[in-house]
């Protein structure tokens, strides 16, 4: 069953609806290598982005001192640095450190979208944020057989917001403030290789995730940013078999286990603002097979299978609708926005200087609110992709006609989780083309 396209998204066929990007980059990487078996690499990139986006949010709703206005703009520079350093200690022992240094600063701007147009100002702030990490690793192989690895890194993210936009009013106070937040997490390994064709391995770590900008930005009926937001830390466990059959394919299978707690998640998603919480534990607990063959023909295949268990481990209350009453999410509900299934393939013919891939993609229908009253159906679609190679060592360019959803298929592409007028769902473009050429030039 197709959703009702009378539930698509608010907005997706208004005119007052649209967003303008510029983003320029520029980076650089240097490595040296030293005497016996030493390397040192650094990094350096910089860049800015500015956005200005229309949302389509009515008048009415953007009246209210707390709410940041419809139109949203956005003026960004970031950049960031590492130092690395390698070293093989021995022919079984090797190790690598390093630091990392990363900053951002955003001018965020708030105005009423008055049909389209820029109306008055709604919000004005400037956010900081560093990001400073300090990593040890190593690798120790005691016989041919066994690779040991360990690995431990601490990393600090400050935040910070200037805020330049006060009233009088009581909810519209000064919202300046910071936050910091900091974790140790260790990292452990081992690979066992049976033979030459086949090897097995096991990984546990711990995980440590701060909010971004986007989840901090803004808080339910008060103005300012939500600095009580937690971080989120997890606990990862994984393991699996990697085998190759010799001119007929390879295979990989693994299963894994993810905890989290403090699992930051959509709060509410009313007006065209976004807010964030934090809940007490999720569980990801599943399982992924990936094949491609070793033939040497002209044709190949890979196919790729993921089953994913998403799920609150303990229950709470929420508000899925506007106005609506509190309800309840018993422990165990899957988490909204997940596919529990993911299937993907895609079979390849190549013949110099001539290509052509046909693409296939099937994911299992998603619960679009945190206690799972509706779903975005399923779906299985088909891209396909052929062009022509002209290369040699030092350059590579590739003419390409691609078509996405060849059977144009009508679809849920991605859903607005926990959206307060019911409103979850944004459906995908239909049929579609696009011809490039891309040129790539080694020096």
């Amino acid at each position: 069953m197709e959703q009702d396209p009378r539930q698509v998204a608010a907005g997706t066929e208004q005119q007052n609806a649209r967003k303008t990007i510029k983003h320029d980059q520029a980076g650089l990487v240097l490595s040296q290598r030293l005497a016996s078996g030493q390397r040192l690499e650094g990094s350096f990139y910089y860049g800015q982005r500015w956005v200005d986006q229309y949302l389509n949010i009515p008048l009415a709703v953007q009246q209210p001192i707390t709410h940041s206005g419809g139109e949203v703009t956005l003026d960004r520079d970031f950049a960031g640095g590492a130092l690395r350093y390698f070293n093989d200690l021995a022919s079984t022992v090797r190790l690598a450190s390093g630091l990392e240094y990363d900053r951002m600063h955003d001018l965020r701007k708030g105005y009423i979208n008055n049909n389209g147009s820029q109306g008055a100002l709604k919000r004005n702030e400037d956010n900081y944020v560093w990001a400073t990490g300090y990593y040890l690793q190593g690798e120790w192989r005691p016989t041919e057989k066994w690779l040991l690895s360990a690995g431990a890194r601490y990393s600090r993210v400050a935040f910070r917001n200037d805020d330049h936009f006060i009233t009088a009013s009581p909810l519209n106070g000064d919202d300046s403030g910071d936050k910091v937040y900091q974790a140790t997490t260790p990292v452990a390994g081992v690979v066992y290789r049976l033979n030459p064709n086949n090897s097995f391995y096991a990984n546990y770590g711990r995980g440590f995730e701060t909010p971004t900008f986007v989840e901090l930005a803004n808080q339910n009926g008060v103005s300012g940013l939500n600095f009580n937001l937690q971080a989120s830390k997890s606990q990862h466990a994984e393991g699996g078999v990697k085998s190759v059959f010799p001119g007929i394919a390879r295979l990989n299978a693994a299963v894994f286990k993810i905890t989290t707690q403090n699992e930051i998640v959509v709060d509410q998603n009313n007006a065209g603002r976004s807010t964030f919480k934090n809940v007490g534990h999720t569980d990801r607990n599943g399982f992924e097979i990936a094949a491609e063959t070793l033939t040497g023909g002209l044709f190949e295949a890979r196919l790729a299978y993921t089953y994913l268990k998403a799920a609150y481990r303990e229950g709470f209350n929420t508000v899925i609708l506007n106005g609506g009453p509190q309800v309840n999410v018993p422990a165990g509900t899957p988490m909204p926005g997940v596919p529990s299934r993911v299937l993907y393939g895609d079979v390849r013919f190549r013949r110099e200087p001539f290509f052509a891939t046909l693409e296939g993609l099937a994911k299992s229908r998603v619960p679009v609110n945190d206690p799972n009253t509706d779903f975005a159906d399923a779906y299985t679609i088909f891209n396909f992709v052929t062009g022509l190679v002209q290369q040699d060592p030092r350059w590579r360019v590739t003419e390409y006609v691609r078509v996405d959803n060849l059977t144009d298929r009508n679809y849920v592409g991605s859903v607005i989780i926990n959206e307060g007028n019911g409103r979850y769902f944004e459906p995908s473009p239909r049929r579609s083309m696009t011809v490039g050429l891309s040129a790539a030039l080694r020096f």
